[in-house]
């Protein structure tokens, strides 16, 4: 688990899903944030961003928080401050 005060990445989505409107830092501005990386196959009712991809290939926030994998958690403070990040099934 890495534990980071560094600020929240910008959120890079190709496509949303579960909120009628994409979902920006300014909008979750005030709120704890948890970002997901997870497998499709669950089912969930929150608000999920589609990760754009990098030329690379790679999605964005994968790259940009140097995930391991998934599943992966960040949890982003209501100031927009990244104060945990975890690998693996919790």
């Amino acid at each position: 688990m890495t534990t980071s005060f560094s600020p929240a990445l910008p959120i890079c989505a190709s496509q949303w899903f579960n909120t009628p409107e994409a979902l920006s830092q300014e909008h979750l501005r005030g709120r704890v944030v948890v970002i997901e990386a997870f497998l499709q196959e669950y089912k969930v009712e929150f608000p999920v961003a589609v990760d754009a991809a990098c030329p690379s290939g790679l999605p964005v926030t994968i790259c940009g928080y140097a995930m391991q994998g998934t599943p992966t958690r960040v949890l982003v403070d209501a100031l927009g401050m990244r104060r945990k990040q975890c690998f693996g099934a919790t």
